[in-house]
């Protein structure tokens, strides 16, 4: 992967900061396909979301700048705490970054609830089915 790419493009252009902050305490970054991603789409906020440091207590979970956790069993993180839906995100690709030796790791979606697209189809029979009365739910 090139530094070129939107993702890090931007990151390293309007928020130098954080990405001296991802450098200086070796944070881990998710970042997504670049066909999922629009550079409008790269806030702050966003990139908080894909910024992540391993919990010092559970070396499989991995806790963003947002406070949300993902749980990592490989090759793919679910969504733990702090989410409000369920996700999974599975690795496509792991590389560190040129220039800054920063750890990335490519995903198939985004770690963005506003912005994550549901890759499942639920079955027929995981749907719940209509009652006529409250006795037939118990």
């Amino acid at each position: 992967m090139s530094e070129d790419t939107t993702f890090f493009g931007k990151l390293q252009k309007s928020f130098p900061d954080l990405y001296k902050l991802i450098q200086d305490r070796k944070y881990i970054v998710l970042e997504p396909k670049k066909k999922l991603i629009v550079a409008s789409s790269l806030t702050k906020n966003f990139y908080y979301n894909h910024i992540f440091y391993k919990s010092p207590y559970d070396p499989s979970l991995f806790i963003n700048l947002n406070g949300k956790v993902l749980k990592y069993e490989h090759p793919k993180f679910t969504s733990y705490l702090g989410w409000k839906k369920e996700m999974i995100l599975t690795i496509k690709d792991s590389f560190n970054s040129m220039s800054s030796d920063i750890t990335c790791y490519q995903l198939d979606n985004v770690c963005d609830e506003i912005n994550y697209t549901e890759t499942k189809s639920i079955a027929k029979d995981n749907q719940l089915k209509k009652k006529e009365s409250m006795q037939q739910y118990i």
